[in-house]
């Protein structure tokens, strides 16, 4: 097989005000999997770092499950929950931690068979927060949408406060091999 693109743009937006939520809406049927790329930071001064939670459709019933995996360099943690509104998929760093534009996160989450309509929605995702006062946490999260839908929306939620404005998220689709 030819060498492609592996990654194929959907949608792309910067906060140039700040918000709780954005969501992708119509998302193309077309694609194998989805790819969601967050660099945020979070206005709240509620805890050190705030939760970046994901809904599909719209949908806050309860049916999203949980496991995590963490590491500050200190410590390690693990934890699962069940029958939330929503799914975790990392953190990012708040107003507590720093005041440096740098104080950002990265999470990559990856949305497995999006639109097949025989099989519950997976979900993989990564996220890395530092900030300038030296506190480091990555996490990988795997997380289950127990419904059939397709998956025609996608919603990322702060779960303590604002997406500060130039955070910026993208949505990739993955063409079928």
């Amino acid at each position: 097989m030819a060498a492609g693109v592996t990654y194929t743009p959907i949608a792309n937006y910067t906060f140039a005000s700040a918000a709780s939520t954005y969501t992708f809406s119509s998302i193309p049927q077309t694609y194998t999997d989805l790819i969601v790329v967050l660099n945020a930071k979070s206005s709240s001064t509620i805890y050190y770092h705030d939760n970046i939670l994901w809904r599909f459709n719209g949908d806050s019933s309860a049916i999203y499950s949980d496991i995590k995996l963490s590491n500050n360099g200190s410590s390690a943690a693990s934890y699962s929950i069940a029958d939330t509104g929503a799914s975790y998929c990392g953190q990012l760093p708040n107003s507590t931690s720093g005041n440096s534009t740098y104080d950002r996160s990265t999470n990559i989450i990856q949305v497995m068979s999006y639109a097949n309509t025989s099989i519950y929605k997976t979900v993989l995702s990564s996220s890395a927060a530092a900030d300038s006062a030296g506190y480091t946490n990555t996490e990988i999260y795997v997380g289950t949408y127990r419904s059939t839908s397709a998956v025609t929306s996608l919603t990322m939620v702060n779960g303590e406060g604002n997406f500060v404005i130039g955070t910026t998220i993208s949505l990739y689709g993955i063409a079928a091999a």
